[in-house]
């Protein structure tokens, strides 16, 4: 399908009349020789949209239809991995409409008492945008507005960011409020791939993401260089059953999804509108990039306006009055202040974007409501011919998500690699077999399907062909106890074995580095916690071990640590491998003399083989991981999180208690500061019946954050102000110090939550006799040196306990399993 584009009765842009003028000279042979000079030669083609858009809107800059010069605005492309841009625009800043709508509802309805696109100037509108019905471009020169059929309109943007910046106002007479249709986005696709210029971007704003104007609308405007979204990697998680692949978007500060591809602009339309609508009925925020003249689409689901309303964004980046829509998500940081322009940097624009980003598991929810709604816009004729798969996963991260997706109805079974995908709803008949099944996994599977369960004896590859691999119906269950997934744009149901997944020797690690507790799911954990053991016989053998000989480990420690730092060196040095040190990078290393973290990272990844970072800032070690090349392990990195001091808490809870499941855990002390404890909290998350008491002084309760998550994950928690109470009811009391270093100048808050929780003898009297004390160490005061002689006080074992886990981590990032 073509486009039919109509221009409104407006004067012709002296673009316009300059290109017909030269198309004439051209038909009439330039200078009459015929020669090979510019004036007998044509100009390379231009798409014809692309230069009308570009005539008519230079000419309602030059008419002065423009609130400011947009041209005058200062634009640098900010050093960094990503090239993020900034803007200093203060025009827009002081003159942009601002909002009139509730940011908490994303479908509103339409409000003709508030401004909205009829009661723009007719002068603003350059031209009306339709499909032609027999896929041939068509202009008209002079059509009026047809005011029955609703025009599409293509309008100025009196508040422009960029050049050529636009309004794409879909049927403008019908008044639709900002929701995304099949129709509309179907015409915004259009519209891109009819421009035919890369650097010609369409965005999309929703209500409660910075949308101001309830009225159906796209933006679109040139910059000429890449966004930093379209440097970002990508890793393809479904492909539908029209080509269409959903990728998610790795290593960049807002989470989301890149959606390309497709046998028609339509199949992509239609995937990415039905995703849209899923996340407006379900009131979820959202921006829209349509990049690479319609070929590929990045979906942003957002939460900082709710965070803003919340108060939880950080009041150093309200200042910047930066609000993040689908322009500054992708990378274009509109700035308003002149010394945030002059100080802009990766770092700062990292920091502004990560507040936008939906949490890991709330985007993985997301997702899934997605998929599910994907699946069932599917029509019914698309899904008749199509066969039902088998095919291998493979145990990697390479899906951690179809992982989790394929844990099926029965508690006694577990997931292995392999997975169905349903083509059909009604029948079982019409499969076959793609790719392999590994040899010599021979177990039981049952296979779910809507019309029963089927339990089948899986043989060995190497002694069957693919037609006896199953065997007869044996059993049948509920269909619906198994768990709905979607992979390749169909409906999925689980393909489970009743053995235990392995993680085999030599396969590589699921992990490129070890950032945040998140990462590790229940299976992982239980295998890293078996390496562990055996590198406790190996620390114990006096010859120790050479599998990391000649390996290069580089500790990175821009804030104090004994434990950490010498625990991850003796690792290193116990299974042969050497150390590259620095004692406190902050001041003696070139960090002192201004580097970037960045900078540091590209040098030092040059003379080692994996880094271990500790640094004062949250997000420093992603940002380090997203730099490096090599493994980076976070060693704690400010408020923010501890990885590897919460695998071997959970590691040491599971050799003192004897179990991780129905356990209660009383978290002590600084717990909004503490990283070991947000990390602790994210593993816990991952064990049934687990029950979390936080007990702390006022000024530094436990974050909403951490809170929201255990309750997203089915885990009780309650807070409590008596320590005496919770430690007679807790497996594990965790006592942590208050951290004099994260309270600035405010040493009044400091003294007044000190001292306030103490673990004493008066404590351990309380407490149950299989419990056990914890802390991540140092200790202040806030454990008495007499609880150390009594055997409940497991921290000095649990600081012991680092070295196997540690040692675990580094084999497993450098050899694999």
């Amino acid at each position: 399908m073509m486009l039919k584009i109509k221009r409104v009765p407006t004067v012709v842009s002296n673009y316009q009349k300059e290109e017909v003028e030269e198309g004439v000279r051209h038909a009439a042979g330039g200078c009459g020789r015929n020669c090979f000079r510019s004036c007998c030669l044509p100009d390379p083609p231009v798409d014809f949209l692309d230069a009308l858009l570009l005539g008519e809107w230079e000419e309602r800059m030059q008419r002065g239809l423009f609130r400011y010069d947009v041209t005058a605005c200062e634009t640098k492309v900010i050093p960094g991995k990503y090239g993020f841009i900034a803007q200093l625009n203060e025009g827009r800043h002081l003159k942009k409409r601002p909002t009139e709508f509730r940011v908490d509802k994303v479908l509103q309805p339409f409000d003709e008492n508030k401004f909205n696109f009829t009661k723009v100037g007719q002068e603003e509108v350059l031209f009306q945008f339709e499909a032609s019905e027999d896929d041939t471009v068509q202009f008209f020169p002079n059509a009026p507005i047809d005011t029955e059929n609703s025009p599409s309109v293509v309008a100025i943007n009196v508040s422009p960011i960029e050049y050529g910046h636009v309004l794409l106002i879909p049927r403008i007479l019908e008044c639709l409020p900002q929701r995304i249709d099949r129709e509309s986005f179907l015409l915004a696709l259009y519209m891109a791939a009819e421009a035919g210029n890369p650097y010609f971007r369409l965005g999309y704003n929703s209500l409660g993401a910075f949308a101001t104007i309830n009225h159906l609308h796209f933006q679109a405007y040139y910059l000429a260089t890449p966004f930093p979204i379209e440097r970002a990697p990508s890793k393809k998680i479904i492909t539908t059953s029209h080509g269409v692949n959903i990728s998610d978007i790795l290593n960049y500060p807002v989470r989301g999804l890149v959606i390309e591809g497709g046998n028609t602009l339509e199949d992509l339309s239609n995937v990415v509108s039905d995703s849209c609508v899923c996340l407006q009925e379900n009131n979820i925020p959202y921006n829209v990039l349509i990049a690479d003249s319609g070929k590929r689409v990045f979906l942003f689901p957002q939460c900082y306006a709710e965070k803003q309303a919340l108060g939880e964004v950080n009041p150093e980046l309200l200042d910047t009055q930066v609000n993040p829509a689908v322009w500054e998500i992708s990378g274009h940081m509109v700035l308003k202040r002149k010394e945030d322009y002059e100080e802009a940097s990766e770092e700062n624009a990292w920091r502004i974007l990560a507040e936008v980003s939906l949490s890991e598991e709330r985007v993985e929810e997301v997702k899934e409501l997605i998929f599910e709604a994907i699946c069932c816009n599917i029509k019914e004729e698309d899904k008749a011919g199509t066969k039902v798969v088998v095919e291998e996963l493979v145990t990697s991260t390479e899906s951690n998500e179809d992982m989790d997706a394929i844990k099926g109805p029965r508690p006694d079974m577990v997931p292995v690699n392999l997975f169905v995908l349903m083509a059909s709803s009604t029948t079982f008949s019409t499969w076959t077999l793609n790719g392999s099944i590994p040899k010599n996994n021979g177990g039981e599977f049952v296979f779910n399907h809507p019309n029963g369960c089927f339990k089948q004896k899986l043989h060995s590859m190497a002694t069957s062909s693919s037609a006896d691999i199953f065997g007869s119906n044996e059993k049948s269950v509920d269909w619906s106890r198994g768990k709905l997934f979607v992979k390749n744009g169909v409906q999925c149901r689980a393909l489970e074995v009743g053995t235990k997944p392995s993680f085999s020797v030599g396969n590589k690690f699921q992990f490129d580095d070890v950032i945040e507790a998140q990462q590790f799911d229940r299976d992982t954990l239980s295998a890293i916690f078996d390496v562990a053991l055996e590198m406790e016989k190996i620390e114990k053998n006096t010859r120790g071990s050479q599998i990391l000989k000649g390996y290069l480990m580089a500790t990175l420690f821009y804030e104090p640590s004994t434990r950490t730092r010498l625990s991850f060196e003796s690792a290193m040095k116990r299974l042969g491998g050497e150390v590259l040190t620095t004692e406190n990078a902050r001041e003696f290393s070139s960090a002192a003399k201004g580097e970037t973290l960045e900078d540091t990272i590209r040098t030092v990844e040059g003379y080692c083989d994996i880094i271990v970072m500790r640094h004062f800032e949250n997000g420093a070690a992603r940002r380090a991981a997203m730099t490096a090349n090599i493994p980076v392990i976070n060693a704690g990195d400010g408020p923010g999180q501890h990885p590897t001091q919460a695998l071997l808490d959970v590691y040491t809870i599971q050799r003192e208690i004897g179990k991780l499941d129905g356990i209660k855990v009383g978290l002590v002390g600084d717990l909004a500061n503490g990283r070991t404890v947000r990390s602790l909290a994210y593993l816990l998350a991952k064990y049934e019946n687990v029950k979390i008491y936080f007990v702390s002084p006022e000024v530094v309760k436990m974050k909403v954050d951490i809170k929201d998550h255990l309750t997203s994950r089915g885990i009780e928690w309650e807070e409590s102000i008596d320590l005496m109470e919770v430690a007679s009811k807790c497996d594990v009391v965790y006592q942590t110090r208050i951290q004099r270093e994260r309270f600035g100048e405010r040493i009044d808050l400091y003294e007044e939550a000190r001292g306030k929780y103490i673990v004493n003898q008066d404590v351990l009297n309380v407490m149950q006799k299989h419990a056990i004390i914890m802390h991540p160490l140092p200790r202040l005061d806030e454990i008495t040196v007499d609880v150390d002689v009594d055997p409940r006080a497991a921290y000095f074992r649990q600081a012991k306990n680092g070295l196997y886990i540690r040692m675990a981590l580094l084999k497993l990032l450098l050899l694999g399993w």
